[in-house]
């Protein structure tokens, strides 16, 4: 029994240390040996500072920057992508906006070329976003890049809070934050940069003033008008409040993250690098975003988190359309530790490689085996207990003042409680959920069966 008591309390451990306990470490490390230098993040320590020098830069200092969408058959979202692109508080032409949307069977194309100011790259064939994104990189006049996805709105001072962090010669990129929110009208009373999307243009502004396109033609779709369509009835309220609850959490970890040394994987709906460091993505790659800020963390830059820039989007429509984008994600995960394998150096970068494998690799790797693994091995001592317990006792003696009787049981309660329709079981459900999908995804990344083309998931 020796053996399955290691396994218990290792995986146990294994678990525990990869949701929080590697995070905890960095966060007292970053307390007792703060690191020096550098731009305060708008949202961390010394906020107000950061949030106040971002907005107050001036126009000189910021850099130029080329903003990508790669889009794919986005009729539906990409005018409203467009003015929300338009309407940041950044420097009048220091930013070129490109958009790729090669592929496209709808009208994408034909909406972004009714803009002015934006800059279409369009070819019939589809390769994937990584394809899409190679070729706008190398098309790109400026030295920093920004790339969005089209179905998520920014808060119209995240490029400029962003971009300051370019002052340090040491940051390679900057993240920015992901929020998942429920497809609802903002409350009352708030901002639009507290709903994390830009303001409408001011009074009295013309359409060329604020560099959107005219008024839209009789009969304009909610694309056209550049409104979102509104949320589709029946979508699953549960998919959002766990997915949400998510980000919130991973927000906290990449702050953790980028403070004790470099953000490990910058989300694609907000992310920001240096052109002279972005290597071609091989098309195949599903995380392209994971694997760009890797190599450039890898390359000696750091990856800053800035939770000021704020890129909003809806939550996936049902757990269905979730799970299918999970087991994805998941199996670009297996994809991206095979590729990037020896790439992070412990010796050159002992922080950077802490991080790496604590917080990705034990992600994808272990921790969802441990789960299964833990599970039987709760199941095995506790049926030893109850049988030793039962030979020594007669049944119903002793047995349950056994550890692992306790122990398993508290196992079961755990997984029942994601059963029952409560909110106490949000958590473990969305837990057991995610960790189910990584396992789907190790399935399919071992059958190599998996496109770099993404499938779209609806969206509440």
């Amino acid at each position: 029994m020796l053996l399955w008591k290691i396994v218990l309390f290792g995986c146990w451990f294994v678990i525990a240390f990869n949701y929080a306990g590697y995070a905890v470490i960095a966060f007292i490390i970053n307390k007792l040996w703060p690191r020096r230098g550098g731009v305060p993040a708008a949202g961390g320590p010394g906020a107000a500072s950061g949030r106040a020098a971002g907005l107050n830069a001036d126009a000189a200092e910021l850099p130029h920057l080329t903003f990508i969408v790669a889009a794919y058959n986005e009729a539906s979202c990409i005018a409203a992508k467009i003015q929300n692109c338009l309407a940041q508080d950044y420097p009048t032409g220091k930013v070129e906006w490109l958009f790729v949307t090669d592929g496209s069977t709808d009208e994408t194309p034909d909406i972004v070329r009714s803009y002015a100011n934006v800059r279409l790259l369009h070819e019939p064939g589809r390769a994937g976003k990584s394809a899409a994104l190679n070729r706008a990189v190398a098309a790109a006049v400026h030295p920093v890049i920004v790339a969005s996805d089209a179905n998520t709105m920014l808060n119209p001072d995240a490029l400029r809070l962003m971009a300051r962090h370019y002052a340090d010669p040491q940051v390679g990129g900057v993240a920015g934050e992901k929020k998942v929110v429920a497809a609802a009208a903002p409350r009352a009373g708030a901002a639009a940069a507290d709903e994390g999307v830009a303001a409408a243009p001011r009074a009295g502004a013309t359409a060329a003033d604020e560099g959107v396109a005219a008024a839209p033609r009789a009969g304009a779709t909610a694309a056209d008008r550049g409104v979102a369509p509104a949320p589709g009835d029946g979508a699953d309220a549960s998919v959002g409040e766990g997915e949400g609850l998510y980000w919130k959490y991973e927000s906290a970890l990449k702050r953790i993250d980028s403070d004790f040394y470099s953000v490990v994987g910058a989300a694609g709906e907000l992310f920001s690098f240096r052109k002279n460091l972005y290597t071609p993505v091989d098309p195949s790659i599903i995380l392209d975003d994971f694997v760009i800020s890797m190599r450039i963390a890898a390359a000696g830059y750091r990856v800053i988190y800035e939770p000021g820039a704020c890129a909003v989007e809806t939550p996936s429509f049902s757990m269905e359309d979730e799970r299918k984008r999970k087991v994805r994600i998941a199996a670009g995960g297996f994809q991206s530790v095979a590729l990037l394998r020896g790439a992070v150096s412990p010796w050159r970068y002992p922080r950077l490689y802490y991080l790496y494998m604590s917080h990705r690799v034990l992600r994808w790797v272990a921790s969802p085996f441990c789960l299964v693994l833990s599970v039987v091995a709760g199941a095995v001592l506790a049926g030893a207990a109850l049988a030793t317990h039962s030979a020594a006792h007669g049944a119903g003696g002793a047995m349950a003042g056994d550890l692992y009787v306790w122990l398993f049981a508290a196992q079961a309660a755990f997984y029942a409680l994601a059963l029952l329709p409560v909110k106490a079981g949000k958590l473990p459900r969305y837990f057991i959920f995610m960790n189910l999908s990584v396992l789907q995804g190790f399935v399919r990344w071992c059958r190599g069966g998996q496109s770099g083309a993404w499938e779209k998931a609806r969206r509440a």
